[in-house]
Parts: structure tokens; C-alpha cells; sequence
């Protein structure tokens, strides 16, 4: 198995407070939480998201947070996923997933 990457920076037009609380409560709902630390200025969200065909696998991903301002902050996902012959682009999926929730 091969181990595939996705990268991907998003704004979302919450304080940090509230952008960590969404982000957590994601992870929660779709699968686990490993990490987490905040401060004013910004954090870390770290876990494993359930991604892939059907949601069966799962990839490993950590969002830095970065206050832009009181009511915007910029969010960077990185993300890794173990994936066989066929590619489900797992990693990419539990972005998207993450960043869908939180609309």
C-alpha cells in the first residue's frame, strides 16, 4: 500500500474560538480527535477522519489554525491516507468532508 497526501488552506468567516469548536465537534462526529491545543492566535486539531469509498477507511488529518482577524481564520489541512491499487483519493475526500460540514 501506498501512502497518498493532500494539502489544501481555507479561510472560514469564524473567530478562532468558534472555528476550533466546529472543527472539533467534526472530528468527533466523523471520526476521533488525537490532538488538540489552542491559544489565542491559533491551535492544532489533529485525528482520524473516516474518508474513502462507503467512508470505510480512514485518513489521518491535522488542521493548523490561524487567526486572520476576530471573525475570519485561516485554516490548513494536511492529510494522509493509505491507499491501495485503485485510488479513492481518501485524503482529498476528508478535507472536502470536513470543509463541508462546517458550512
Amino acid at each position: 500500500m501506498r501512502t497518498i497526501k493532500a494539502r489544501h488552506e481555507a479561510t472560514v468567516p469564524f473567530g478562532i474560538q468558534m472555528a476550533a469548536l466546529e472543527l472539533v465537534s467534526t472530528f468527533n462526529e466523523m471520526g476521533e480527535i488525537e490532538q488538540h491545543t489552542q491559544s489565542d492566535n491559533g491551535g492544532i486539531v489533529a485525528g482520524e477522519i473516516a474518508s474513502g469509498a462507503f467512508n470505510m477507511h480512514k485518513a489521518s488529518v491535522t488542521v493548523s489554525l490561524q487567526a486572520i482577524d476576530a471573525s475570519n481564520t485561516k485554516l490548513l489541512f494536511r492529510a494522509s491516507a493509505k491507499e491501495g491499487l485503485i485510488s479513492q483519493k481518501t485524503a482529498e475526500k476528508a478535507i472536502r468532508r470536513i470543509l463541508e460540514s462546517m458550512d
